[in-house]
């Protein structure tokens, strides 16, 4: 499992095309087990981030994981 650096750190790429699939991963993965919703609160932090994309993501990766 990665770090809580390195998801941060994917997530907020400047490679939107990767940060955009590490995110689905996410999202798709959070749709059907647990295993992501240790790092909600990391998650949610970014919702301060200057980039709209980035915050969009993390929008929908919190979404996925609060079902």
């Amino acid at each position: 499992m990665d770090t809580k650096e390195n998801i941060t750190a994917k997530l907020t790429a400047k490679d939107d095309k990767y940060a955009c699939a590490f995110a689905d991963k996410i999202i798709s993965e959070s749709q059907e087990t647990d295993e992501w919703y240790e790092y909600f609160d990391d998650f949610a932090l970014l919702l301060d981030y200057p980039k709209s994309l980035v915050r969009n993501r993390v929008l929908y990766i919190l979404a996925a994981n609060a079902q």
